[in-house]
C-alpha cells in the first residue's frame, strides 16, 4: 500500500548543547520533514472512512510515537536557546509545520474514533 512509505522522523532536534548555525539547520530540516510527513498523511484522508479506521489500527504505534516526537521536539525547539531572527523565523516556521501535522492527524484519528464509537 503507498501509505506504508510514509517518511519517519530523523533523531530529536538538540540532544545537547549546539551552536546556532546547527540550531538553524536541524529546524530547517526538521520543518522539511514535517512538511513531508504531512503531505503523505493528507493521502491517508483521502481514503474511506472505513480505509481510514484500518489504517489507524495498522499504524497505532506509528501514530503514538509521532505524538511523542512531536510534543518532545516542539518543547526543544524554543527552550533556552539564544535565537538570532533567522533562528527564531525557523523555530516559528517549525512549530507552525507541526500544527499542521498534528491537525492532519487529529483529522485522521477522530473520524476513526468515531468510526468505532
Amino acid at each position: 500500500m503507498v501509505f506504508d512509505t510514509i517518511p519517519t522522523l530523523s533523531e530529536p532536534l538538540f540532544r545537547d548543547q549546539v551552536q546556532p548555525a546547527t540550531v538553524k539547520f536541524s529546524l530547517y530540516v526538521k520543518t522539511h520533514e514535517i512538511k513531508q510527513l504531512d503531505d503523505s498523511l493528507r493521502q491517508v484522508l483521502l481514503l474511506s472512512s472505513q480505509e481510514r479506521q484500518i489504517w489507524v489500527g495498522e499504524h497505532e504505534g506509528f501514530v503514538n510515537e509521532l505524538l511523542e516526537t512531536f510534543v518532545n521536539d516542539s518543547n526543544l525547539a524554543l527552550d533556552g536557546l539564544q535565537l538570532d531572527p533567522e533562528a527564531l523565523q525557523l523555530s516559528i516556521d517549525f512549530v507552525t509545520s507541526l500544527r499542521d501535522v498534528m491537525n492532519t492527524l487529529r483529522g485522521i484519528i477522530d473520524d476513526a474514533q468515531v468510526l468505532t464509537s
